[in-house]
């Protein structure tokens, strides 16, 4: 019986908040491999893949990119069933892309000027945006929810000036 119970287990929720320049949940911008690990680790998520230098969590909802020096330089959220991402109070994979799109830009304090329907980098909050389909509204796939959602560091906004 309990084999069973850990079987039928509900997951955990992971409640997350982006911070630009700073952090989404437990992930801070800086940190190293093993205090990423060990912070996720204590909310209850171990890593699911370590591909292409980057850690990955939850199926790979959650991923840090990292520096040559080891820290991270990049934190990315993708929609999940058992994940909540929210930037000043609003749950950003439950509201249509456009709207997400239109909070960061108030907060970028200027409208956007040439912007790629399918990514887009804040750049004086260093968050993206990427790919926005009803493919992950995780409702109903009615309303375009956006792929990815993440930030960086200032080494982060160089290396994508450098692409």
């Amino acid at each position: 019986m309990k084999f069973l119970s850990r079987l039928i287990r509900k997951p955990t929720l992971l409640k997350l908040e982006l911070i630009p320049h700073h952090g989404i949940g437990p992930i801070l911008l800086g940190m190293t491999r093993p205090a990423i690990t060990a912070a996720m680790k204590s909310c209850g998520f171990d890593v699911t893949s370590s591909a292409h230098g980057g850690l990955y969590f939850l199926e790979n909802s959650v991923m840090a990119e990292f520096q040559p020096d080891g820290t991270a330089s990049f934190i990315g959220v993708a929609p999940h069933r058992d994940l909540e991402l929210t930037f000043q109070g609003v749950d950003l994979f439950k509201k249509h892309a456009d709207e997400v799109f239109k909070l960061f830009e108030t907060h970028e304090g200027e409208t956007a000027t040439d912007v790629d329907p399918h990514e887009h980098l804040f750049p004086k909050q260093i968050v993206t945006l990427w790919d926005p389909d009803t493919q992950y509204d995780l409702n109903a796939e009615t309303m375009p929810v956006w792929g990815q959602i993440g930030i960086g560091n200032a080494q982060y906004m160089t290396d994508c000036a450098a692409l």
